[in-house]
């Protein structure tokens, strides 16, 4: 079977994508923390210690509590911030939604 027009119909839900109200609140989100060299900073040092701690707990690897302690003082000073727990919530209602549709494809193929 030629797949042609099943990529053609996933660009096509990818454009309807794109065009929701989730997906464009996300994109202005993620330019807006992108372009606050602070918000910028506070995710990127969340993104690497959390993936440092949570890759050496996965491996067995012993954590110190004051790593944890550290993360979750990050995290408070996250939560702290308007526009980060906004890109939060958006960044984290695309991804549902990505979800959504993976999940619709999945079922059909079951």
């Amino acid at each position: 079977m030629d797949v042609t027009p099943i990529l053609q119909k996933a660009a096509e839900v990818g454009r309807m994508i794109r065009r929701t109200t989730i997906y464009t609140g996300y994109v202005r989100l993620r330019d807006e923390v992108n372009g606050d060299p602070r918000a910028k900073s506070l995710m990127d040092e969340y993104t690497r210690m959390a993936g440092e701690i949570a890759m050496r707990e996965r491996s067995g690897d012993f954590v110190e509590d004051f790593e944890k302690d550290e993360l979750r003082e990050l995290v408070e000073r996250i939560g702290e911030d308007e526009l980060l727990v906004d890109y939060i919530h958006a960044r984290d209602m695309y991804i549902m939604l990505l979800e959504n549709v993976r999940n619709s494809l999945m079922e059909m193929t079951d």
